[in-house]
């Protein structure tokens, strides 16, 4: 994890215009595997010491891991804008503390003598080359890249978000919030699993999921009316999303006819029965029924 972070943050830092694969092996590949590496040993090691309160520490780990983005991209951003460091600078510099970082980790970190025992299933699983082999595998994968990715996009770009949305002079409060709730939330969970074990805290999320489902079908349903409008001739002058409908209205300067407003009309349930069936297919057949009766309504 040491030589990767150090070998990549000094190889992006060396990249010039014109050198796109580099930047991709370097910072995409030894970086991203250095920040794997150590992201892994140190959830299993230090989780090893707390039997009894894995999701907690595993938890306050997350809510580090998580926090340590913002933290330091805002270092780094603030660096590079105040003209202190050029940002190959501050790549190298973020480098060297990655890998001291990493180096004096190997130094401390321990796992507890029955670690092995506790963490030991009760029953043999499958083997790697079974488990990368079955659906369930690749669809979790799946999951958790569309999650992890979307969770470091907002954080990200927290600051972007919240001035285009227009909340102004509450960019810094916007960005704060989001950053707590982020570490609570991974805290939070933690917690419910120590107590309740590992069906209520996915329930829990399950529903959260619901809701950020329910504005996604809506928003692909009133992608089928966008669509159909513009590639009608038509369009959009305002859209305004909920969780239960949205609100569209055409512009006066391009109006469309009654037979092509029922043509765009008819596209928003036909763009859900769509993603209802994709769904439906991605999922081998489960729930197809659900499925289609959501893409129905």
């Amino acid at each position: 994890a040491a030589a990767c972070s150090l070998g990549g943050f000094w190889g992006t830092a060396l990249c010039t215009g014109g050198q796109l694969f580099r930047l991709y092996l370097f910072y995409g590949v030894l970086v991203g595997s250095g920040a794997g590496f150590s992201y892994n040993a140190v959830i299993g090691s230090v989780s090893a010491w707390f039997p009894e309160k894995r999701g907690f520490a595993s938890g306050v780990l997350l809510m580090g891991f998580g926090a340590s983005t913002l933290l330091l991209g805002g270092a780094a951003s603030g660096l590079m804008e105040a003209g202190t460091l050029s940002w190959q600078g501050v790549y190298l510099g973020i480098g060297v503390l990655l890998c001291l970082g990493s180096l004096l980790g190997s130094l401390v970190l321990r796992s507890p003598e029955a670690a092995a025992a506790s963490a030991a299933p009760e029953q043999e699983g499958p083997s790697t080359g079974e488990m990368v082999r079955t659906r369930a595998f690749w669809l979790f994968f799946l999951f958790a890249v569309a999650g992890g990715g979307i969770g470091a996009g907002v954080i990200a770009h927290a600051g972007p978000i919240a001035a285009a949305a227009g909340v102004g002079g509450a960019t810094a409060v916007y960005v704060g919030l989001l950053s707590v709730a982020n570490g609570l939330g991974r805290v939070l969970f933690g917690m419910l699993y120590d107590r309740l074990g590992r069906n209520a805290p996915m329930l829990l999320a399950t529903a959260f999921y619901g809701g950020a489902l329910a504005l996604l079908a809506c928003a692909l349903h009133e992608l089928g009316h966008i669509l159909a409008i513009y590639l009608l001739g038509g369009q959009v002058a305002l859209l305004r999303l909920t969780c239960v409908g949205a609100e569209l209205r055409l512009s006066a300067r391009r109006p469309l006819s009654p037979g092509r407003e029922l043509l765009a009309a008819l596209a928003g349930p036909a763009a859900s029965l769509l993603a209802a069936g994709l769904t439906a297919r991605l999922s081998g057949g489960a729930g197809e029924t659900a499925c289609l009766f959501a893409g129905l309504n």
